[in-house]
Formats: structure tokens, C-alpha cells, sequence
């Protein structure tokens, strides 16, 4: 079970898509909480699959294995396997992987294929 806090305020939700729009959460396509709210930053301590919102920062204490998509605000987490677009903001990753972890990850993806 992972944690998301907005706005001071924290939930537990299972992982996976998560979305702010119009101060309602959105996980997995399900209406999740109304937090009445048009700029909310978030926090989520765990992993998420994507994250969409439009205003407030967005901090991942965890993975993204998707999208993130921000209009106005800053993006920071682990690690973001997808594509990420902010209008207004910046990006952050907090990992630090070394040359040899980048080749392990890369040799991984590609191992089946045949030469």
C-alpha cells in the first residue's frame, strides 16, 4: 500500500495511475477523493505507474513506471521510465546510477533479442 499526502493531507492507495484534476484524486481511472483544490502539491512515498496534474509539484519518494505530465510545477523522483512533460517547471532525479548499473539495465532490456 502506498502513501500520497496533497496538500498535507495523507491516503493510502494501491499503486498505479494516479491524477489531479479539478481537486479530485483519480487512481486508476476512479474518482479516489475530492480535495477541493486547484494548485496541490503532492507527495507519494512508494511507486506510481503515471501521475498527471496541473498545478502543484510532484515529488515521488519511489518509482514512476510511466508518464508524468505537470502544466505549473516541479517534478522530482527516482526514477521515470516514461516521458515527462512540464509547461512550467523542473526535473529532478534523486538516483544516481553509476556506469555499470545504466549497462546491467540495458543488457537486461535487450537480452532477447538475437543477433
Amino acid at each position: 500500500m502506498n502513501k500520497m499526502t496533497i496538500n498535507g493531507e495523507t491516503f493510502e492507495f494501491e499503486n498505479g495511475n494516479v491524477s489531479l484534476k479539478n481537486g479530485k484524486i483519480i487512481v486508476d481511472g476512479k474518482e479516489f477523493k475530492d480535495v477541493g483544490n486547484a494548485h496541490s502539491d503532492i507527495v507519494i512515498y512508494g511507486n506510481v505507474g503515471s501521475i498527471t496534474t496541473t498545478n502543484g509539484d510532484i515529488v515521488i519518494n519511489g518509482d514512476v513506471n510511466g508518464d508524468i505530465t505537470t502544466v505549473n510545477g516541479d517534478i522530482k523522483a527516482h526514477t521515470i521510465t516514461g516521458k515527462i512533460k512540464t509547461t512550467n517547471g523542473d526535473v529532478t532525479s534523486t538516483i544516481k546510477q553509476t556506469i555499470s548499473d545504466t549497462i546491467k539495465v540495458v543488457k537486461e532490456k535487450f537480452a532477447s533479442i538475437k543477433e
